[in-house]
């Protein structure tokens, strides 16, 4: 079986409608060997932690997470699955949208397998499909001519570019782009400032992919309580009370590019925190990211859709009005603060919605 053939096969493993989530897991890390060995990517069981697989960089628009962090979101398989889903539907969209053209695709922050570009080779032809690869590290770069190469797929790529995806500027305007560098809350990696820098890039009627990631605040009490189940693993269970404070923050390519900071934030209006029953619930950040059309990421499913405790010292009180805004910068993420509330034109959380904010899930 020719590499071609075992991608091919896990592939459709990975994305298979009909596909048991077990099959799944067992398929993304396949996969992820399968990679690291082509790409002679440092493998996972290596006790050695230095040199360019492990190097990130810091950018003025948030941190590029190492090419071996890169590699391991693979393992992520629903992360991968609704990634890679959602890039096919938006090619097979770009398709309808754009008959008898190949789709120029603009791939931000590939890491050094490529990921999602990859999992589409068993599905489209190299005369439907013009990559080009963007990503910050050089090792990075390297690893996806290697890979490309020893699969044949070199017709599949346009151009590779060693840059910062937040400066690079493009020779033209994209039917896709793919920019998946981003953390829970959408701290620390650059996709919003990613985000409104590219989506200027992107043709009427393209997609952009992820379409949208939102960011809802609630107050509660997010201490995971394990029990050992019979099978003798660990079972995760939460306290699900929570005061929903409301959607703040929603990122797309339309809202990216005509979002206006103020010294360095968006500004995303103020809220009033309801009363709150009890000592132990603070107030955190939920994160969901829709790739494309109806596929979401949401509560639980992946690393991104942890919960972020908000950075607010003492700790929100009662009947307290606070500031929202979203920091743009080195240190990207969500601002909730005691400051003299910002213009908004805008605000995403207002105080008529605060009054309905008791209600429990």
């Amino acid at each position: 079986m020719t590499n071609r053939d075992t991608l091919a096969q896990l592939t459709q493993t990975l994305l298979g409608a009909q596909t048991p989530p077990g099959d799944q897991v067992a398929a993304a890390w396949a996969l992820h060997d399968q990679l690291t060995d082509l790409v002679a990517l440092t493998p996972m069981g290596d006790t050695e932690r230095s040199g360019a697989d492990f190097d990130p960089t810091h950018t003025s628009a948030g941190v590029a997470i190492a090419p071996y962090e890169a590699a391991m979101c693979l393992r992520e398989h629903l992360r991968t699955r609704q990634f890679g889903l959602g890039l096919k539907h938006a090619i097979q969209r770009a398709q309808e949208q754009f008959p008898d053209e190949r789709l120029r695709i603009l791939y931000a922050g590939t890491g050094p397998f490529a990921t999602l570009a990859t999992l589409q080779l068993p599905f489209f032809a190299a005369d439907e499909l013009a990559f080009t690869f963007l990503d910050i590290h050089q090792t990075s770069t390297d690893a996806t001519q290697r890979l490309y190469q020893s699969l044949g797929a070199q017709d599949y790529v346009e151009r590779w570019v060693t840059a910062d995806a937040s400066t690079f500027v493009p020779d033209g305007t994209y039917h896709i782009i793919v920019a998946e560098v981003l953390q829970r809350g959408l701290t620390r990696e650059p996709q919003v400032q990613v985000t409104r820098h590219l989506a200027r890039y992107l043709k009427e009627g393209g997609s952009f992919v992820p379409e949208e990631i939102t960011l809802d605040l609630a107050i509660c009490d997010p201490r995971p309580i394990f029990m050992p189940a019979k099978d003798g693993e660990l079972m995760q269970t939460v306290n699900e009370e929570r005061l929903q404070l409301g959607r703040v923050f929603t990122l797309t390519a339309e809202s990216a590019v005509a979002m206006e900071t103020v010294d360095g934030q968006v500004p995303l209006g103020t809220i009033i925190v309801p009363e709150i029953p009890h000592p132990d619930m603070t107030m955190h950040i939920f994160t969901r990211v829709r790739t494309h059309g109806d596929l979401w990421l949401n509560e639980k499913d992946c690393s991104l859709n942890l919960v972020v405790p908000v950075d607010l010292f003492p700790t929100a009180k009662s009947g307290e009005r606070l500031n929202v805004s979203y920091r743009i910068g080195d240190q990207p993420g969500l601002v909730v603060d005691r400051g003299q509330p910002m213009t908004a034109a805008a605000p995403s959380a207002t105080e008529n919605q605060t009054t309905e904010m008791k209600a429990r899930i």
